[in-house]
Parts: C-alpha cells; structure tokens; sequence
C-alpha cells in the first residue's frame, strides 16, 4: 500500500496539469473518469476508475495519447 501511495504521489508530481479523480464511492468515480476521458481537452488523469463487474480497477493515471 505504501508503495503505491509513493507511485501516485511520483506521478502527480511528475504531470502537474492532471485531473485527480475525487469520489466518496468507485460508481461515481468511474463516472467521472468516462466523462474526463470524453473531453479531449483532458490530457491526463490520475486515479481513473473503471468497473466491470464486480470487479473494480483504479489506475494511477492515464496519458492521453493522439485520440486513444
């Protein structure tokens, strides 16, 4: 857990200009990150969340690249 803190941290200090995805619960929060993802002015999320399932993923960020 801790080094995953250390990774997040590393990575927000490294991209400045990104959007933190901020949610009391992980429904909201892969909500926010669709709606993130959608704007293309949005170059770079942290803490994306995506559901599947039951299951849940958060990635410690995510770099727009071209349109993908």
């Amino acid at each position: 857990m801790e080094q995953g803190k250390k990774i997040g941290t590393l990575a927000r200090e490294l991209h400045p200009d990104g959007v933190f995805v901020s949610a009391s619960d992980n429904k909201t929060a892969a909500s926010l990150t669709r709606e993130l993802m959608e704007d293309p002015c949005i170059t770079i999320i942290f803490e994306g969340t995506f559901i599947t399932g039951n299951y849940v993923a958060k990635a410690d960020i995510l770099i727009r690249n071209g349109d993908s």
